[in-house]
């Protein structure tokens, strides 16, 4: 392969690394939001409510998997226009 094809396959390939750590960070974020939800859930269900710094928690976690999940998709069609963008040269070059 040329130098240029190198260069967008690398950039392909660390769009996708971007991707699956920000895959990896929401499915953290994700997981903890559904046990602290759990939680709540059992609590309420005791007649007992989360703590001030469990409810501010739960908004945090709330917020962050908003923010991860608009993150992802983002990175998500980035990764896949650059990895388009290398198929396509990778085929005119050998074409």
């Amino acid at each position: 392969m040329n130098p240029k094809l190198i260069r967008l396959e690398n950039l392909a390939d660390a769009a996708h690394a971007q991707l699956r750590q920000c895959g990896e960070n929401l499915r953290k974020a994700r997981e903890e939001r559904m046990a602290l939800d759990r939680h709540r859930e059992d609590l309420e269900a005791k007649k007992f409510k989360l703590s001030a710094s469990d409810r501010e928690r739960l908004n945090e976690l709330a917020d962050r998997v908003e923010h991860l999940t608009g993150v992802y998709d983002d990175l998500r069609a980035d990764h896949r226009a650059k990895r388009d963008l290398f198929n396509r040269c990778k085929e005119h070059a050998h074409g």
